[in-house]
């Protein structure tokens, strides 16, 4: 029976998609925070007494949104990953049991930050198929 999952040039631009997304959102909350931080020391009284408290506020709801992954982020990627593992076949016909071997007999390695929403999803993706 031949092969019926994603192409990995698909499953891979995905997989960037996904690792830049969570870069944006770990990052956030310190764009906030540095903004907040150039209302703090721009030195006039009115625009520290004015802008300081939202900003910082602002900073504040960040970090505490954007602590973790989004559970649909994580629901997509274990959707993803249960797919490979019930569509691909080994080259014996056999089906895969750990994402990993997929990654080693394709050849592929994912980007940091997507494993990490892997292993949120309960896939570890092992430190040779991290690129």
């Amino acid at each position: 029976m031949a092969s019926t999952e994603i192409n990995t040039t698909s499953y891979l631009a995905i997989a960037d998609d996904y690792a830049a997304g969570y870069a944006g959102i770990e990052g956030l909350p310190q764009h906030y925070y540095d903004a907040a931080y150039e209302v703090l020391i721009l030195s006039v009284f009115d625009p520290e007494l004015d802008l300081l408290r939202p900003f910082y506020n602002a900073y504040l709801s960040s970090a505490g949104e954007y602590a973790n992954i989004p559970i649909a982020a994580i629901s997509a990627v274990t959707q993803l990953q249960a797919h490979i593992l019930a569509r691909a076949e080994t080259a014996a016909g056999a089906r895969y049991t750990d994402i990993n071997d997929w990654y080693s007999d394709k050849g592929i390695c994912v980007p940091q930050d997507f494993a990490t929403i892997s292993q949120s999803a309960g896939f570890t993706v092992t430190s040779g198929n991290i690129c």
